[in-house]
């Protein structure tokens, strides 16, 4: 075998690894205190209790607080929620990007799950 297609082969295996472990690979948890403006359209993952719940058409708005601060997150009714039982006071963790709403920082979901 030729040094050229070794190289290529290992290049192309690299590759697949790393987009197989981008899709597996979680953000670490923070404090909802520590997202900042900064952190724009950047992957979070946060940990609190629902506090406020709002639905607008085929969308839900949750507003959720841990110990160091609050956060609303925006779900797009296409995450698949109809298992989940989602009510005031349920502790969840919700994977998404930062975003900005009307000069406030949100998060939008893209895994929520009840702890």
């Amino acid at each position: 075998m030729k040094l050229e297609n070794f190289v290529v082969i290992v290049a192309i295996t690299g590759i697949v690894v790393l987009f197989w472990l981008s899709s597996t690979l979680e953000p670490r948890l923070l404090p909802i205190s520590n997202i900042t403006i900064k952190m724009l359209e950047s992957p979070v993952r946060v940990q609190g209790k629902i506090t406020e719940i709002k639905e607008y058409n085929e969308n839900i708005l949750l507003t959720i607080n841990d110990s160091s601060d609050s956060i609303d997150v925006y779900v797009y009714k296409k995450i698949k929620l109809e298992k989940l039982e989602l009510a005031i006071n349920s502790s969840i963790e919700v994977s998404g990007k930062v975003s900005e709403y009307h000069g406030k920082l949100e998060i939008v979901a893209e895994k929520i799950k009840l702890l």
